[in-house]
């Protein structure tokens, strides 16, 4: 069962413990309907429920969650070279450096600006090497990683500061120099496990799709607003043809994967409402024939 309120949601089989249960980070409003969609092969379910403001950007869905988790535009912008990662995060023009703490680990990154954002990000690791050397440096070397808070001007033209962070990578191993042809063997070039002769990882792991939802998330905000944010899959990003993350505002413009979805909800909302017409015309057929 699916049981959501207005403060937290419960999702549970029948006579089990809850599979999920969450707190929300903002009130949802329980007086409106819940959208609710299942697959014909019961694989997929879904569930749309109004927010208690409309329009009111929620930077978290659950409460605990890291800000922009679970959404398909992240809160930052990233640009990944073969040397370093730059992470550019906007944000108002009244934040001060003072207000700003970024602490970069080994393992990952943690950025908090008062009373704006928790930011909380796991690099990718290249654990096969990991475990081959015990002397492995991992994606980034942290004490040579350095931010800056700098006077912008969005795309509407208003002040903004703009939070860049410069994650360095290590210098390159001696295998990736002598065996690789000088390819780093990072998130950019790794072969995928997925038995598709793929290359390429998100360089946080937090924001790799490993159970394969972006593309019903892209299908539900499209039919809800529209348009929807596409973000690139990684060995499209990184290789060829080196896609770039965009907006949909056609249908066209989705991934393969969403329009698949769109498709197949569709078609099964008109199959329902063809079952409900040959139940009415059942019922007119034996009220007409009880009248006479």
């Amino acid at each position: 069962s699916f049981d959501p309120s207005e403060f937290e949601m419960k999702l549970q089989a029948e006579d089990s413990p809850p599979i999920i249960e969450r707190i929300w980070a903002n009130q949802v409003d329980a007086s409106q309907p819940i959208e609710v969609y299942q697959s014909k092969d019961n694989r997929l379910f879904t569930a749309a429920l109004a927010k208690k403001t409309p329009g009111e950007m929620w930077k978290q869905v659950f409460r605990g969650d890291s800000c922009g988790a679970r959404c398909l535009k992240p809160p930052y912008v990233l640009s990944e070279s073969t040397d370093d990662v730059v992470m550019e995060i906007q944000l108002p023009f009244w934040i001060d450096t003072e207000d700003c703490k970024v602490d970069i680990t080994k393992e990952g990154i943690t950025i908090d600006v008062r009373n704006q954002l928790n930011i909380k990000r796991t690099f990718w690791r290249n654990e096969s090497e990991a475990k081959k050397k015990s002397n492995y440096e991992g994606p980034v070397l942290p004490e040579q990683c350095v931010w800056s808070l700098d006077d912008e001007t969005n795309d509407e033209g208003e002040r903004v500061k703009m939070l860049m962070i410069t994650l360095v990578k290590p210098e390159l191993t001696e295998d990736e120099i002598m065996w690789k042809k000088g390819n780093r063997m990072d998130n950019m070039n790794v072969d995928r496990r997925d038995g598709r002769n793929r290359k390429g990882y998100r360089f946080f792991i937090d924001d790799e799709d490993f159970f394969n939802l972006e593309g019903i998330l892209q299908a539900m905000c499209f039919l809800e607003s529209g348009e929807a944010w596409v973000p690139a899959k990684p060995y499209e990003h990184y290789h060829y043809p080196f896609v770039q993350s965009k907006l949909a505002t056609k249908l066209d413009m989705l991934s393969e994967e969403a329009s698949k979805h769109i498709e197949s909800m569709l078609q099964d909302n008109e199959d329902d409402g063809s079952d409900d017409d040959d139940d009415d015309s059942e019922e007119d057929s034996n009220g007409s024939d009880s009248d006479e």
